[in-house]
C-alpha cells in the first residue's frame, strides 16, 4: 500500500506528539528518583559525619524532591504510572541502606512511607478533579503535609534502624551518639563544662571536686588527703549512679559509652513482650520532633514548587487547556 508524502508527514508528526508526553513523564520520574536517592545518600552521610556540606546537600535534595513530587501530581495523569514512580522514588530513598534492608523496622518504615506518598498523590489528584480552575496553592497544601510526614517518618526510622546494631540492642552506638551529642550546647547552659568525652570516673571526680572544693575543711587538708577524699567520694558517686541506673557501669568508659551501655543493659533485661515497643516509641519521638519544623518547611517548599511550576508552564513543558470549555486541565 502506497502512502502519500502528506500522509507520511502527518504520521511522523503524530508519532512525535504521542512520544513527547512519555519523554516528559520519564524526565519528571528521573528527577524524583535522583533527588530521593541524593536525599537517602546524604542522610546517611550526615548521620555519620554531621558535616555542613552533607547537611546543605541533604536539605537541597529534600526541597527539590518535595517540589518535583508536587509537580508530578499536577502533570502526570496516569494513576498507575504515578504509583510506579513513587515506588521507584522510595527505592531511591532506601537504596543506600541496602546492607540493612532485611531489618523489619526499615521494611515497615519504607512501606508506610510509600503508602503515605500514595495517599498524598491521591488527595492532590482528587483536588485537581474537584475544581473547575486549577488552584496550585490549595492543591499543594493538600499534598505537602503528607509528603513531608512521609519523609520525616522515613528519616526517623533510619535514625533508629539504619545502622548495624550489636548484641540485640535496637539502636547502634553510632546513631545513639548522633542523637545525644548534639545536645551539648543545650547541656552547657545548665551544666557548664560537661564533656561527653570524659570517662565516667573522670566525670565523677570532677563533679565531686566541684561540690566539696568550696568547703573550708577540704581546703585545710593536705594534698594526699584531698586526693584520697575525692577518690573515695567519686567511688561512692559512681556506685550511686550505677544503683540508680540498675546496672553496674564501667568507670573507664566514656560518658556517652556508659550511658549507651546502661540503656542497652536495661533494654536487654526487659520482658520480651515489651521490647518491640521501645524502638517504635523512639521512632515516634524523633518523628514528632521533626514534625515541629513542618509548618515553616511547607511555606518554603510551596513557594519553590510554585516557581518551578510556573517556569515549566512558561517554557512550554506543559500547557493549560479548558476541558469541555469550562474545566482547566494540564496537558504535557
Amino acid at each position: 500500500m502506497l502512502i502519500s508524502p502528506e500522509t507520511k508527514h502527518s504520521l511522523i508528526v503524530s508519532e512525535k506528539k504521542s512520544s513527547a508526553p512519555i519523554l516528559k513523564i520519564m524526565f519528571l520520574a528521573f528527577l524524583g528518583i535522583v533527588f530521593s536517592g541524593f536525599f537517602g545518600y546524604f542522610l546517611k552521610s550526615f548521620l555519620i559525619a554531621q558535616d555542613f556540606n552533607s547537611a546543605l546537600i541533604l536539605i537541597s535534595s529534600l526541597i527539590l524532591f518535595w517540589s518535583v513530587f508536587i509537580i508530578q501530581t499536577f502533570f502526570i495523569k496516569s494513576v498507575w504510572i504515578s504509583y510506579l514512580i513513587i515506588f521507584l522514588e522510595c527505592l531511591g530513598l532506601v537504596g543506600v541502606f541496602y546492607k540493612n534492608i532485611s531489618n523489619n523496622g526499615i521494611q515497615a518504615g519504607i512501606g508506610i512511607t510509600f503508602l503515605i506518598l500514595i495517599l498524598a498523590n491521591q488527595k492532590g489528584r482528587q483536588e485537581l478533579e474537584d475544581f473547575v480552575k486549577i488552584k496550585f496553592w490549595r492543591i499543594s497544601k493538600t499534598i505537602l503535609p503528607k509528603a513531608i510526614a512521609a519523609v520525616f517518618l522515613f528519616s526517623s526510622v533510619i535514625y533508629v534502624y539504619g545502622f548495624p546494631t550489636e548484641e540485640g540492642f535496637f539502636i547502634s552506638k553510632q546513631a545513639f551518639e548522633k542523637i545525644l551529642l548534639p545536645n551539648k550546647v543545650l547541656i552547657d547552659k545548665f551544666y557548664p563544662g560537661f564533656d561527653f568525652s570524659l570517662t565516667f570516673n573522670e566525670f565523677a571526680k570532677k563533679s565531686v571536686e566541684k561540690e566539696i572544693s568550696g568547703s573550708t575543711q577540704f581546703k585545710n587538708l593536705p594534698t594526699f588527703a584531698k586526693n584520697q577524699l575525692i577518690a573515695q567520694s567519686a567511688k561512692e558517686f559512681e556506685n550511686k549512679i550505677s544503683e540508680m541506673a540498675g546496672v553496674k557501669i564501667d568507670s573507664k568508659l566514656k560518658i556517652s559509652d556508659a550511658i549507651y551501655e546502661a540503656l542497652k543493659n536495661k533494654f536487654l533485661n526487659l520482658p520480651e513482650n515489651i521490647k518491640p515497643y521501645i524502638p517504635i516509641s523512639v521512632v515516634i519521638f524523633i518523628f514528632l520532633m521533626l514534625e515541629g519544623f513542618a509548618i515553616p518547611v511547607r511555606w518554603i517548599i510551596s513557594i519553590f514548587s510554585f516557581i518551578m511550576y510556573e517556569i515549566l508552564l512558561a517554557l512550554g513543558f506543559a500547557r493549560m487547556e479548558l476541558e469541555g470549555g469550562s474545566r482547566e486541565i494540564i496537558i504535557l
